[in-house]
C-alpha cells in the first residue's frame, strides 16, 4: 500500500513537471500569440475605461475612473515584468523588446493622461476637461505609432519563422 502511494506521488509529480515544462516550451507562433493576447487584453481594458468615462462625464465624477485605471495599471506592470524576462524564441528579441517599449509607453500614458482626468471634478471647467481630453487624444496618436512598431516587428518575426499574421479584418 505504501509503495502504491509512493508511485502515485511520483507519477503525479512527473505529470506536473512535464505539464509545466510544456507550458513554457513555445513555438514562435505561440510566442507571438501570447503577445497578441496582451494587446487584446489591453485594448479591452482601455475600452472599459472609455465606457466608464462616458458614464461619468456628465456628472463630472471622474474619480470613478480610478478602479478601471488601477486595474489597467496592474495589468501593464505585470506584463512589463512578464515580457521583460520571457525567454526569446527563434529570434524574438526585437519583437519582445518592442512590446516592452509599448507597455512602458502605456504606463506613461496612464500617468500623463488618465490620472489627470481622474483629478477633474465638479468644479472643473469645460476648458479644463477639453484640455485633459486633448492630451489623451494626443497620446493616443503616439500610442498608435508605438503599436505600429510592435506590428512591424511582429511581421518580421512571422516572416522569419514561416507563419502569417492575420489582418485585422480577417
Amino acid at each position: 500500500m505504501f509503495s502504491n502511494r509512493l508511485y502515485t506521488l511520483i507519477f503525479t509529480a512527473f505529470l506536473i513537471f512535464t505539464g509545466l515544462h510544456t507550458a513554457y516550451a513555445q513555438t514562435p507562433l505561440e510566442f507571438n500569440d501570447n503577445l497578441v493576447a496582451i494587446t487584446d487584453s489591453l485594448y479591452n481594458k482601455g475600452q472599459a475605461w472609455g465606457e466608464k468615462f462616458v458614464a461619468v462625464k456628465e456628472s463630472k465624477e471622474f474619480y470613478k475612473l480610478a478602479p478601471q485605471r488601477k486595474a489597467l495599471q496592474k495589468f501593464i506592470d505585470d506584463k512589463i515584468a512578464e515580457v521583460s524576462v520571457m525567454k526569446d524564441i527563434s529570434g524574438s528579441e526585437n519583437l519582445r523588446k518592442s512590446m516592452v517599449t509599448f507597455l512602458l509607453f502605456e504606463k506613461d500614458m496612464l500617468q500623463n493622461a488618465f490620472i489627470p482626468i481622474e483629478k477633474l471634478n465638479s468644479t472643473s471647467t469645460d476648458e479644463e476637461i477639453d484640455n485633459a481630453l486633448a492630451k489623451l487624444n494626443s497620446l493616443t496618436t503616439e500610442e498608435n505609432e508605438a503599436l505600429a512598431k510592435v506590428n512591424t516587428e511582429q511581421q518580421a518575426y512571422a516572416k522569419k519563422n514561416g507563419f502569417t499574421i492575420e489582418s485585422a479584418d480577417e
